[in-house]
């Protein structure tokens, strides 16, 4: 199986690390044969054989993933691919005939095979002969009837949605859709045992509904069932699970105006955004622009309390929040405590609010001029970004690019204090006023303390917001350096730096760490080095250009054997997911993402994060099946393996086996900001699994390690200042508490205060 793939954007420099040292490398004659095709043959059945399945599509793919061909079984359950050049391929089936789906071997798919290429892989030489076996199970069904609640009238044409449930933390939501039919008839076919929300989301102007009964505001049922709303419909294998019916509302509408405060005429192109708070979320529950008239009407709104907010991105007003509340959107939007400081708007089902008018007042407006700094050459197409300060913290709130001039316009802005920064990769970047950034780009952490002030009145223009950037500097350090080694063959790869153009490429490799014992340029951000001697590499690479290369990448070690691990363990598996269906469960993940070949993966499974105490597993490809789980929960982590040892271990997830009492789901989207020596952390609240009562931080010196941080917050806030940082870099990560324990951990974040 090729574990690690590059697709090349560019012509490729291919080049020998050994001809460059002064060592021989065989020569390589090219032999030109007829080549050998190969072929793949197999049966699909249901349950067990002889019970052949005619109908199932059998699809081909590549090691990437790329369809190859399908094929058809026959009325005895057949399929075959004749043809095949030798290669790696993945095999896997689709169906609407009622059957589970499969990707060989073994490896369930949770509705479709949306993975193609994991599983077990076939590698096929020259004139070989593979025979792969299918065994599906009959699935379950789920379905009911959608009908007027008024009238009980059948309703088709809405759209039904499944969201599959026993899936792994951070949750998988495995969707499916279909439409109610004449008779207002739904049906969802070939189910995998296990536990689904159903729900409905259509545009017939009725309220959506998540099952049983419980409305979704502006049909946005996916947020209602991470709040923990609604009720799992449980399936099992050849079962039915019928009357979950449904009986929708109409939906209420808000409807209005929005013109110009000072000519009374409506806005073109002006819209509004009708809101509501869920939690510590602002939701959209609808959204539409006015007419010719400035009229606006949104409908299919369940009952109710909601927020309006208009807008007009075009014409230079600023936005409000209603009744007559000056905003930003980026407030307005994403802030409960702002949203919640409006006018409420109840809506009663099927009833129409209307009256919600607005005057929109024009706003600020900052302009400037971006130049080359030391020719004071216009510098078009540079993207001007505009934040705000709010509790410690930068808040972008507005963008516009250069002209040809070099000038630019930010309009709409309400009355305040603002900082101006610029982005652009093919410049060293500035905050204003003339303070370059560390590195060429300008973090927000770094616009919450730095930058002059910009004071914007409504209505007013405050000019002469220029920036003058230099172009005269060398590139800044390219991100991502990366290795893939195979038997004698190194490939590097890396992204583009953050700031100022690059015209090519300065590789160096070193014995020792920090040395260059040798120097390879390339114009491209990808390198081929083959045959390469076994040895121990230090790699670095610089972004060049005609001032001279810039500062190098960070430093990687590439070590080179036959099997591309002697002495290097591999690099970490990622993306683990899992999914349980009845007692069978099924995991899968990606290969390591460079690095030396693994030779297989250790799954390692226990009761408490980072614990293995129940169980580990050897296994060769990148999937896991197991039947018979017992009732209980898990915390899992994969570890790639070969002779030289084992990788760190891949993200962990949660698996809960029966729907016990379990620890919480992990939080989400934690971001930290500085302000001096003060670290603020925020998070978000868990989904469904599992009630909080605390949350645990934990901060180490490297990834995943919490040996400088610990310490439980004693409640359920998610948001922390922890003053008295002392200067270093740190990797923090958050878990959600309860009496079970910890969950899993959230993202990790570097904070350097």
């Amino acid at each position: 199986m090729a574990l690690t793939h590059r697709r090349s954007t560019g012509p490729r420099r291919v080049l020998s690390f050994c001809r460059l040292l002064g060592f021989m490398a065989a020569a390589m004659w090219p032999v030109v044969a007829l080549a050998q095709t190969a072929t793949i043959t197999g049966d699909v059945s249901l349950l067990y054989r002889p019970n052949p399945l005619a109908g199932i599509t059998v699809v081909l793919t590549d090691d990437h993933g790329t369809e190859r061909g399908s094929q058809t079984t026959t009325g005895t359950g057949l399929f075959s691919f004749t043809g095949l050049p030798a290669g790696t391929y993945h095999l896997h089936t689709q169906n609407d005939l009622g059957f589970t789906n499969e990707a060989y071997d073994d490896v369930l798919c949770p509705l479709r095979c949306t993975w193609p290429f994991f599983g077990t892989a076939i590698v096929l030489a020259p004139g070989a002969v593979f025979h792969a076996y299918f065994v599906l199970d009959r699935g379950g069904v789920i379905s009911g009837v959608v009908t007027d609640a008024e009238t009980s009238a059948p309703l088709p044409g809405v759209g039904m949605r499944l969201i599959g449930l026993d899936t792994s933390d951070p949750p998988v939501m495995f969707e499916t859709d279909i439409e109610s039919n004449a008779s207002g008839a739904y049906a969802f076919r070939g189910l995998p045992a296990g536990r689904y929300y159903v729900l409905t989301q259509n545009a017939l102007g009725y309220a959506d509904e998540l099952y049983e009964d419980v409305p979704c505001p502006g049909g946005l049922c996916f947020w209602v069932v991470l709040s923990g709303g609604g009720t799992p419909v449980q399936v099992a294998l050849d079962g039915t699970a019928g009357g979950r019916n449904f009986a929708l509302d109409r939906g209420g509408h808000v409807t209005g105006t929005i013109i110009d405060a000072a000519t009374m005429l409506p806005i073109e192109g002006a819209c509004v955004y009708i809101v509501h708070i869920v939690g510590e979320q602002v939701l959209v529950a609808g959204y539409q622009c006015v007419d010719a008239t400035g009229a606006y009407d949104v409908g299919g709104l369940p009952a109710g309390t909601y927020y309006a907010v208009a807008h007009s991105t075009a014409s230079g007003h600023v936005p409000e929040l209603y009744d007559d509340i000056p905003c930003l959107l980026e407030t307005c939007l994403r802030q409960p405590a702002s949203v919640a400081s409006g006018t409420p708007i109840v809506v009663a089902a099927g009833a129409t609010v209307a009256g919600r008018d607005f005057a929109l007042a024009p706003g600020g407006t900052i302009q400037g001029l971006v130049t080359d700094a030391a020719t004071l050459a216009p510098l078009p197409n540079v993207d001007i970004r505009i934040v705000s300060r709010q509790g410690g913290s930068a808040l972008l709130v507005a963008s516009a690019g250069t002209d040809v001039a070099g000038a630019y316009v930010v309009a709409g802005l309400p009355s305040g204090t603002y900082y101006a920064y610029t982005r652009d990769v093919r410049y060293r970047n500035e905050i204003y006023d003339d303070i370059a950034c560390p590195g060429g780009e300008c973090p927000l952490d770094l616009l919450a303390t730095t930058g002059t002030p910009i004071v914007v009145t409504a209505g007013a223009v405050t000019p002469g917001v220029d920036f003058g950037l230099r172009t005269d500097v060398p590139p800044s350090a390219p991100p991502g350096l990366r290795a893939t080694v195979a038997n004698y063959t190194v490939t590097l790869s890396w992204d583009v730096p953050q700031s100022g153009p690059a015209a090519s490429y300065l590789l160096e490799a070193g014995l020792t760490p920090g040395t260059t014992f040798i120097s390879l340029p390339t114009a491209d951000r990808h390198f081929v080095a083959s045959p390469v001697g076994p040895g121990r590499y230090f790699v670095r690479v610089r972004a060049v250009n005609v001032y001279g290369p810039g500062p190098p990448s960070e430093e990687i070690t590439v070590v080179v054997a036959p099997s591309g691990s002697d002495g290097a363990p591999p690099l970490a598996p990622g993306e683990l997911t899992g999914w349980m269906s009845g007692g069978r469960l099924t995991l899968v993940w990606f290969p390591p993402y460079g690095g030396a070949a693994p030779d297989g993966y250790v799954v390692d499974v226990g009761t408490a994060t980072g614990v293995t105490n129940v169980v580990q597993m050897t296994v060769r490809s990148n999937a896991l099946i197991y039947y018979g789980v017992p009732p209980g929960f898990y915390f899992v982590r994969v570890r790639a393996v070969n002779a030289a040892g084992s990788s760190p271990p891949s993200n962990e997830v949660l698996l809960n086996a029966g729907d016990l009492p379990a620890p919480p789901h992990a939080p989400w989207n934690l971001y930290a900001t500085v302000l001096g020596g003060t670290v603020t952390l925020s998070w978000g609240s868990p989904p469904w699994q599992g009630p909080v009562t605390s949350y645990l931080v934990r901060a180490g010196s490297a990834p995943g390690l919490s040996n400088l941080a610990q310490f439980d917050t004693g409640n359920t806030a998610t948001t922390i200042a922890v003053p008295g940082v002392p200067p270093g870099r740190y990797y923090v990560r958050v878990h959600a508490m309860n009496a079970l324990g910890a969950s899993v951990a959230s993202n990790e974040v570097v904070v350097v205060p």
